[in-house]
Parts: structure tokens; sequence; C-alpha cells
């Protein structure tokens, strides 16, 4: 007999013992007669005397309805155990069957019309899920970016296949070292332990090397199969392969009316190959070419000083041409894999900034905002700007820079205040420090990137007080000195000191600061992530109105329109892409577009492995199973539980065994 039920002996008995152990305290708890008292008479000596004769059976029969729970309590928990008749304990087999889910399996063999390896991969599957003997076990897992079990070990083939049927590849590519540890650590301690790996071995030579079959503990990073049988069930023909390794664009920074993008490809076949690639800005094809590859070619192409169009989204498509082999047999448009043959980047709004410099006078502030052609730079006196915005003439702008001068109504534009002060100010202030130093910087932020400020003379400082979501800059010991933040849904950056009182203008670092503040105002900054790889985990700042900080999950709409939750983190959203396309994340009032592609050579060479070598092991193809009959007793048990149930209520009704 064997025991195929999926909960842990032991703590099946533990259960078993705490059960038995509660009906046996409720029957000694039960409610006793209340104890009368009576006057005494001879007619009372006969009837103690016919209790005294029955009290032995009365306590049988009380002992007969606490032994009847007892044995109902046993049936059921022997029923969890699923015993089994027919096989030896020894002679079954723990599987897990790994289907290969990633980028590669979405390739078709047979032409577009033609099955994917997936497919196949599911139907090789499930011929190893049928073939399993009746006291084998198996579970289900599936390997892409991010591998995971499906089932947990179970003995019923045709459940395990319809598991099977529903798995879909994702865009990612397979990690075959995550996989394998998954699958041994669910082995480890099992009988007969075989892993079963479905694919076409497109997988990196890294993860086929990080193998250890010795019993001794492995490496850091390497996968223990000690005890392991692992078998290999190849899937996929050899077919044509042009595919997309790289694409990426960017803004020059001195022009960022003008981009240029770099785009990688590389022929996979045994053939050369001949691609029509074009670039897109939206719907506009702003580069066309024609270029042929040789066998195993990666050829790179730079597009510099694009323009034109206003679309944010840059689309990179190419299309095998037709051609001949040399068995003269004709080749359609197109090649094996899809997914590779497009990818997505995207730019930053292309536009000039209007910047507003509301000041006195300062040379260094206004020669700063000069130097950057993107910028469209007005000034007014302190007095001119506060009567143009009573007359409501000050609208339109993108930036305005506030030097010496706060004003009570918050204008609606994203602001720099230098010496922010009275009710307008977006900070609260806490005294003033005299000749402070700044000791800390938030070298991660947009604004603060690429600068020191450590030896920056100051005469005299405001101390400024964050607000929840605020992020301090710079600060002299713990007394904040720089904040940015966002203020009714504007970015602003305050800093608690006045120009004329500081040599930071005459640093290098002044410029740098301002282009890196009017760059985070308008999104356009160097942390900008214009594409993605699929499989990877990245994080993405959120910094809006909609406390991003105090926040604990983003909603995500991935390529598909599906909705999912990503976790938040200090502002920031961990985002896993899993499919190609464009992303949308944010919370309300704070979204971020990103670009996923696959850009991964190892899923675009779909050319299929017939053998996979792990560790220097070369793996055998998957053993055929012992076909054997086994009998499920657990139903049988279930239904004596329930006959002998019905029997204590007849008994119970009938005052039988009370």
């Amino acid at each position: 007999m064997t025991f195929a039920g999926p909960i842990d002996l032991v703590l099946l008995a533990e259960a078993a013992a705490v059960a038995g152990g509660l009906v046996v305290v409720a029957y000694i708890l039960k409610l006793r007669r209340r104890r009368q008292e009576v006057p005494f008479s001879r007619l009372w000596q006969r009837v103690l005397a016919d209790k005294q004769s029955s009290s032995l059976f009365h306590r049988l029969r009380r002992l007969l309805s606490l032994l009847v729970q007892l044995v109902f309590l046993a049936l059921l928990f022997a029923a969890a155990l699923d015993p089994r008749l027919g096989l030896a304990d020894d002679a079954g087999r723990t599987v897990v069957v790994i289907v290969d889910a990633s980028a590669s399996m979405k390739a078709r063999d047979g032409g577009a019309t033609g099955p994917t390896r997936l497919d196949r991969a599911k139907l090789r599957a499930r011929e190893v899920l049928t073939g399993l003997g009746g006291a084998d076990v198996a579970m289900v897992l599936r390997m892409d970016g991010q591998p995971a079990p499906l089932t947990r070990f179970e003995p019923d083939p045709a459940r395990l296949a319809r598991m099977v049927d529903g798995i879909e590849a994702t865009d990612t590519a397979a990690d075959l070292g995550r996989a394998l540890g998954a699958a041994a650590d669910a082995l480890r301690g099992r009988r007969r332990p075989l892993i079963v790996i479905v694919g076409d071995g497109a997988y990196p030579e890294a993860a086929q090397h990080e193998v250890d079959w010795l019993a001794a503990t492995p490496a850091a990073g390497r996968v223990q199969l000690a005890g392991i049988d692992v078998t290999f069930a190849p899937v996929g023909e050899a077919t044509r392969n042009v595919g997309l390794v790289a694409f990426n664009v960017r803004r020059y920074f001195q022009n960022k009316l003008s981009y240029e993008a770099l785009v990688e490809l590389q022929n996979f076949g045994d053939e050369p190959e001949t691609v029509r690639f074009s670039l897109h800005a939206g719907a506009e094809a702003i580069a066309v070419e024609t270029i042929t590859l040789p066998p195993g070619e990666r050829v790179r192409r730079v597009f510099p000083d694009l323009g034109g169009g206003r679309d944010r989204t840059m689309r990179a498509r190419i299309t095998a041409q037709p051609r001949t082999t040399a068995s003269g047999r004709a080749l359609p448009e197109g090649d094996a894999l899809a997914l590779d043959d497009e990818a997505l980047a995207l730019l930053p709004e292309r536009r000039r900034q209007r910047v507003l410099l509301v000041t006195d006078d300062n040379l260094y502030l206004e020669g700063a905002l000069l130097l950057d052609d993107n910028l469209a730079v007005d000034k007014l006196a302190p007095a001119a700007y506060d009567a143009e915005a009573a007359a409501g003439r000050v609208a339109g702008y993108d930036v305005i820079v506030f030097h010496g001068h706060t004003p009570a109504t918050p204008p609606a534009a994203a602001t720099i205040h230098f010496a922010p002060d009275g009710p307008g100010s977006p900070v609260a202030l806490r005294g003033e420090l005299a000749r402070p130093f700044i000791t800390d910087l938030a070298p991660d932020h947009a604004v603060t990137r690429w600068v020191t400020l450590a030896d920056v003379n100051i005469d005299r400082a405001r101390v400024l007080i964050p607000r929840a979501g605020d992020t301090v800059l710079a600060a002299s010991i713990r007394d904040p000195l720089i904040i940015a933040g966002v203020r009714d849904g504007r970015r602003f950056v305050a800093f608690g000191f006045a120009l004329g009182g500081t040599d930071l203008p005459l640093r290098v670092a002044f410029p740098v600061l301002l282009m890196n503040a009017l760059d985070w105002f308008s999104g356009d900054d160097a942390a900008l992530v214009s594409t993605l790889r699929t499989g990877r985990t990245v994080e993405l700042p959120l910094d809006a109105a909609s406390d991003a900080s105090e926040a604990r999950e983003a909603r995500v709409f991935d390529p598909k329109k599906q909705q999912t939750r990503a976790p938040v983190d200090h502002g920031r959203v961990r985002l896993h892409p899993k499919h190609q396309g464009l992303y949308q994340v944010g919370l309300d009032g704070d979204e971020v577009f990103v670009a996923a592609n696959l850009a991964d050579p190892t899923e675009s060479n779909i050319r299929p492995a017939s053998e996979l070598v792990l560790g220097g092991r070369k793996l055998a193809a998957p053993p055929i199973f012992e076909r054997t009959v086994t009998r499920a007793l657990w139903v049988w048990l279930v239904v004596a539980a329930i006959a002998l149930s019905a029997i204590e209520w007849l008994t119970y009704n009938r005052r039988v065994t009370v």
C-alpha cells in the first residue's frame, strides 16, 4: 500500500492527535445530571440496587460512543493520506516537468501558419504526464523569466495535463538556473526524484555550467542536483531568423529638438539574409534601409540628427525578404520569430521651455539660463511680476525662477526659489544658520546628479522644513538647505539661501544644478528610461502630487491593457515587464510610460538544441514509466466514515449509546 496524499505524514499525525484529544475532552466535560436530595424510603433502596447493577452497562455504552467518534476521525484522516493498493512503496517516481515558456518558444517551425514551439512542448509534456505510473506523482513548473510551479505534486495525469494546456509563453528569456533550483528544492527528500525539461534548449551557456552533481555543498550561485535524475525532451526545428537585438534613442544635450537612434540586427540563420529596416516616429517612416547580413553577422546602425514630427513613440521594424535556399526551395517573406522583428522606444516631449526669471538683477543667474539654447527666457523685476500676476498676464510659462522674492499666490508653473519667505513659500522655514556647510547630498536625485557641494561657502541660510513626500537634496548636519518636491501637482526646488551670500554661482555645479532642475521639471532628465528589457526588474521614480512616497502599490497597464499592481518603495515602483510593448505605470496624477523589448540574442537565436549538457553531463531522454494499476481507497474510507456516523446517530437517538 502507498500513500499519495499531499499532506505531510507528520503534520497529519499531529492533527489527528489534536482532534482525538478534543473528542476525549468533550466526553469528559459532558453535561452531568443535577444532584437532588430526597427523603429516605425503602423504595429508593430498590432503585439504587437496580442502578448499581446497570452502572457498568452505562459506562460501556458511553465508552462505545467515544470509540465510535474516534474511529470516525481515524477514517477521515486515513482518507486524507490517499492510500492506494497495487504497488510497492519504493516503485513510484517523483517528477517535476519543466515546460519552457520563454520568448523563443513563440517561434513557428512550420511557417507563419504552423504550430509554435510551445504547442509542441505542451504535446510532449502531456505525453510524459500521461505515461506516469500509478505510484508516480508529478509537478508542472513553467520556465520563463520568473519560473513558477503551477501545481503541487499530484498523481492525477489528467489534471496535470490541463495545467500544461493553460501555459502561455511570455516575452522573457528562460531562467534555467532558477527553474532547476526550484525543482531541486521541491524534490529534496522525495523518493526517486526526476526532472524532465521540455524546451528548445536555447539557454545561456553560463546557466548550463552552473550545475553541481556532487553530494557536497555547491558553491554560491550553483544549483545542487546531487541524487536527482535530469532528462531533456527537445522540441523545435532549425529555422531562419533575423532579430533586433538592440534599439535605443536619445536626444542631443545641446539640441533637444533633435535625436539619434541606435539599432543592432543579427542574422541567426545559416544563410545570408536581406531585410528591410524602417524607423518610425508614430506612423511616419523617418528612415528606411535595405540591409544584407551574412550568416551569424551582427550589424550596427546609428541614425543621427533625426527630427520632424512630435510623436514620442519610436518604432524600429525589420522584415526578412523572400529568398531561395541552396536546394532551390523558395522561402516567403518573414522569419520564424516575429517577436524580435519590432522594438519600441520613448522620447521625452520635444519643445522649448518658457522660463520667467523674477529678480532685481543677478548676472550669474541670467547667464546660466542663457547657456541652454532650448530655453526661451524672459525677465521681470519683483514689483513688475506682482503687477503682471495680478492682471493675469504671467500664464503660459513652464518654469518661474524667483530670486529674493516670493509671491503671495503660488504660480501655475514649476518653480525654483532662492531664499523663499512669507506665506507663499512652498516650504515652511525654521530659524537661520550662520555660515552653514553642506554635509549631506542626495546624489541619486535628478537635480543633484553630477554635482558636489561639499566645499560651497554660504554666508547665511534659512532652515527648510520638508513635508511628507519632499526630498532633501542638501543638508547641513540635520538641517535641510535645499528641498525638491511637488505642490498642487507642480514640481519645485527651494534653496534656503540667496545667491548674493554664497560662492555657488562661481562653481561649475551652479549651471548644472539649474539645467538638472529644468530637465527634471520637463521629465527630460538623464534618469529617463527610454526602453527596458523584458524579464528584467527595474525601479522607476514616481514623485508627483499623489503622495507616491507613502503609497505601497501602483497601477500597471501592460501592452495587452491588463491592469496589475506593482510595489512602491520610497517613491520608486518596481516593474518586471513580461511582454514587449508600451507600459503605463503610476498613481493618480503621476504616470510614467516606458517601452519594453526582448533585445536578447540568446532568445533570438532560435536554433534548437537536440541535446543539452548541464555541468558537463549530457542529459538523456525522458524514461518510459512503468504503467501499473492502482486502486484508491480514500473513497471507501469516506463512505465507511459516513456509514459509521449514521449508525452512531441512530444508536444515540434510540438511547443505546447514552
